[in-house]
Order: structure tokens, then C-alpha cells, then sequence
């Protein structure tokens, strides 16, 4: 077996091992994802009865589990509380706050990087869509109506889609800011190199030719060895 084979194989080993669950790993998980079902509940009221009908839920399937005795059976049903434990809104409810912050962050990048009137304009207008996001998305959350796991899903998810819209408005101005930016510097470092190309050329032209003969140096611009009249190139 050739050594890079070797290499490809153990990785693969060690990744299976590694990404292998067990039944400690499962209950970590699963303490993991009630500590943030708290969490979330304490911050967003509104879902704090869809949270706690994940947690009746979850717990009841992961005492079920823990009742198992053949161990493949129990790290499955401990594994599918965890599933129940951490739906897509409850992750994207935790991660609400770094969503946020990461559109601020953004709106104060592109005020950084406008360099022109077209770029400042852009700013100005994707900042306000980004901040008027924000506070649909606190209002929302704030005042949502929630029966229902559905009810929280859809909610959690219209707020994050226009958060993520607002974040990609952000983006493609501060992107169109930097390429105009590096634009601008290579054509100063496309005329700067002409120039100096333009300068070692003229330089080359004043420089003695030397025979490529004999050896002689004959002054600029010679096309004949002085010495031994060989043509020079």
C-alpha cells in the first residue's frame, strides 16, 4: 500500500471513530441543548411554552432511551431526544443575538469603506435596511403569537430570512466598496510598473553593449564590436 493510501485511510479511521456516538457524548448533547431550551425560554417569553413542551418531550424520549439495555439502541433513542431537544428556530433563537451584532458590524464596515458619494449612498441605504430589520426582528420575537411548534418555526424563520437578506445587502456594498479600492490600487501598480519598465529599458540603452566575441564593451547604442567587429544584437 502506497504511503499517501496509508495516510487517506487512517484519516478516514480516525474520522469514524471520532464522529462515532456514545452514550456519555449523548448526554452532554442532551444537557447541552436543555441548558440553551432554558436559556432561550428566559430571553424570548413569547417562546417559552413551545420550549417547554420541546423539554416535556425531549426528556420523556430520553427516559425512555436510558430504560434500554442493548447499547446501539440506547445511543439511537438518546440521540433522536437530542433531535427533538434542538430544532432549527430554538439554534437560530440562541444564535439571534450574533446575527445581530453581525449585521451591526457590517452596517459600521460599510461607513468605513466608502471611499466616493455612489459608495456613501449605498451605505446609507443598505445600514437603514439593516437596522430597520433589527427591529423588526426584536418586535417580532417581542410580540409573536405562539400556539404551536409551527407557530414558532414560521416566526423564527421569516425574522432570520430577513435578517439574512439584510446582512447580503450589507455585504454586496462593502464588497463593491474593496473591489473599487483594489481596482484603483492595480491600476496605480499597472502605471507604476510601466514606468519603471519604461525606466530600465532607457537605462538599458545608455548601458556599453558587450561582445558577445570577445568581450569587448563598445559605448551605447553600438552595432558593431569596436574591437573585433562582430555584429552585436
Amino acid at each position: 500500500m502506497k504511503k499517501s493510501q496509508l495516510i487517506a485511510l487512517l484519516g478516514f479511521l480516525f474520522l469514524a471513530v471520532s464522529c462515532q456516538k456514545t452514550i456519555e457524548g449523548e448526554q452532554r448533547n442532551f444537557d447541552a441543548n436543555i441548558q440553551t431550551l432554558n436559556e432561550v425560554s428566559a430571553k424570548y417569553p413569547r417562546f417559552k411554552g413551545a420550549c417547554e413542551t420541546l423539554k416535556k418531550d425531549a426528556n420523556k424520549q430520553m427516559e425512555t432511551a436510558r430504560q434500554l439495555s442493548e447499547e446501539k439502541s440506547k445511543i439511537e433513542g438518546m440521540s433522536a431526544a437530542n433531535k427533538i431537544a434542538s430544532p432549527v428556530w430554538v439554534n437560530n433563537l440562541s444564535q439571534m443575538d450574533s446575527k445581530i451584532n453581525a449585521i451591526r458590524d457590517m452596517i459600521t464596515k460599510a461607513a468605513q469603506n466608502a471611499k466616493d458619494k455612489n459608495d456613501s449612498d449605498a451605505a446609507w441605504t443598505a445600514s437603514r435596511q439593516g437596522e430597520d430589520a433589527i427591529r423588526e426582528a426584536k418586535n417580532k420575537l417581542e410580540n409573536a403569537d405562539i400556539n404551536n411548534q409551527s407557530d414558532a418555526a414560521a416566526i423564527v424563520s421569516s425574522v432570520m430570512s430577513n435578517l439574512d437578506a439584510a446582512e447580503r445587502r450589507l455585504n454586496d456594498v462593502v464588497k463593491t466598496a474593496q473591489d473599487k479600492v483594489a481596482a484603483e490600487k492595480k491600476a496605480e501598480n499597472d502605471v507604476k510598473t510601466a514606468e519603471e519598465d519604461k525606466k530600465a529599458e532607457e537605462e538599458k540603452k545608455k548601458a556599453p553593449v558587450k561582445c558577445g566575441h570577445c568581450g569587448q564593451m563598445s559605448p551605447a547604442g553600438s552595432t558593431q564590436c569596436s574591437k573585433c567587429s562582430a555584429p552585436l544584437s
